[in-house]
């Protein structure tokens, strides 16, 4: 008679189907945030788009309105100087694009001098007109600026229109610069010069004197 073999005893092996269902339930888990997560990212870039459109639209409709859209302006004729004063003869209406036109073109500008210089077909604009009334040099004077004449060396190159610096004689001390040149006579200049800067200037001209340093 054969023997028989005793069998081995020992703990029993784990069952892997429990292992193996969690795995797949995470894997389930995942595949669905990633498929929720991609069609977020879709949904996304389509609303993006779609804004872009929508604004490229918008911004399309805009400009076709300010060149299809037309308003009627005054235009120069020729050339117009500053503190020269506006007649009939000087502009015409003129009807333009709306987006050819500055912000603020001026309703009527006969009978007032100008700030600044114009040239031939430009629109007159608010912000270009002195005060109705004023005369031909504080015409030229900018908002928030004075009238200061300082006197000049016989023969100056100075003219109307010229941008200087004022400087004090005595310690070359900067006393208002970068101011225009509204006015010119023989031996003497008028600046427009800051409200904030006038005491300064007008101190100096009483104690040493102030000269004026042409620049472009």
């Amino acid at each position: 008679m054969s023997e028989s073999r005793p069998t081995r005893s020992g703990p029993p092996r784990p069952d892997p189907t429990p292992n193996l269902r969690f795995v797949l339930a995470r894997v389930r888990i995942h595949a669905r945030r990633w498929h929720l997560a991609r069609w977020a990212i879709a949904l996304s870039a389509a609303a993006l788009l779609a804004a872009s459109v929508q604004s490229a639209r918008s911004d399309a409709a805009d400009a076709q309105r300010e060149w299809s859209d037309t308003r009627f302006v005054w235009v120069a004729l020729g050339r117009l100087e500053s503190g020269h004063e506006i007649d009939s003869s000087d502009v015409e209406r003129r009807e333009l694009p709306v987006g050819a036109i500055p912000v603020d073109p001026t309703d009527d500008p006969i009978g007032i001098r100008l700030i600044d210089s114009v040239v031939a077909g430009e629109v007159i604009r608010s912000g270009r007109l002195a005060t109705r009334g004023a005369g031909e040099i504080a015409a030229r004077l900018p908002p928030g600026t004075r009238g200061v004449t300082v006197p000049v060396d016989a023969g100056s190159v100075l003219s109307i229109g010229d941008s200087a610096d004022l400087i004090a004689l005595r310690n070359g001390r900067a006393l208002a610069p970068d101011v225009r040149v509204v006015s010119t006579d023989d031996g003497w200049a008028t600046f427009a010069v800051d409200n904030t800067r006038i005491s300064a200037v007008v101190n100096e001209l009483t104690l040493g004197g102030v000269i004026a340093v042409l620049h472009p």
